[in-house]
């Protein structure tokens, strides 16, 4: 019986890491948009709408393409919030407060060449179904004031996400959208994972049963 449990948990677990994506973006870049600078009209958010196209669940990674602009950063972090929205087709915006972020990269790692960076370890949040929601990249206490670029469009490209828009300070900006891959479990994941927690569970409960069995008999030989 050991045997068996063992061998459904290995079936199980490669699709533990499945992930759908709901929004990639990822042909040549022509437009870019910098955060945190030290002169007028620089912004200090920037953020991709997008759908949850699966059955609720909490976003599992969004990866953007960044750089630093002219100088490097000595300190500081960045972050992604996952956000309701506001508006509609090609004119969304972040709405309340985040919803869930993700863990913080140091900006310190950040280069002068272009490099995808991918957010994971988000808080949970459960998503709705076929709802729009906004991807937002935000920056805090950077020391050195000269840009962050993130990679993005000047112009919204055909296809599956003409509709979603990026936004900059809470700001629509319908023309435009963010280079990135924004991913959530699938719901077979979900349940995978809910049946080898199961499995394990089940295992170490028949294994304690066992032992205070043993224990009993011992007893009762004593």
């Amino acid at each position: 019986m050991r045997a068996l449990w063992i061998t459904l948990v290995l079936t199980l677990a490669p699709g533990l890491t499945k992930a759908d994506v709901v929004y990639s973006v990822t042909s040549p870049v022509n437009e870019t948009i910098v955060l945190n600078g030290s002169s007028s009209g620089f912004t200090n958010t920037v953020g991709q709408s997008f759908q949850n196209t699966l059955n609720g669940g909490n976003v599992e990674s969004v990866t953007f393409r960044l750089r630093y602009f002219t100088t490097a950063y000595a300190a500081g972090t960045l972050q992604v919030g996952i956000y309701a929205t506001s508006g509609g087709a090609l004119n969304y915006a972040p709405n309340g407060d985040a919803l869930a972020t993700s863990g913080v990269i140091n900006a310190s790692s950040l280069t002068a060449s272009y490099t995808d960076y991918t957010f994971t370890n988000f808080s949970t949040a459960s998503l709705n179904s076929s709802t729009v929601y906004m991807a937002v990249l935000q920056t805090d206490g950077l020391t050195v004031g000269n840009g962050i670029l993130a990679a993005g469009y000047n112009g919204i490209p055909a296809g599956t996400y003409q509709n979603y828009n990026l936004a900059v300070n809470g700001l629509r900006i319908t023309n435009q959208q963010m280079y990135g891959t924004i991913t959530v479990p699938e719901p077979g994941t979900l349940l995978l994972g809910s049946i080898a927690a199961a499995c394990g569970g089940g295992a170490w409960w028949r294994r304690k049963r066992h032992q205070a069995s043993k224990a009993t008999a011992q007893e009762s030989v004593a």
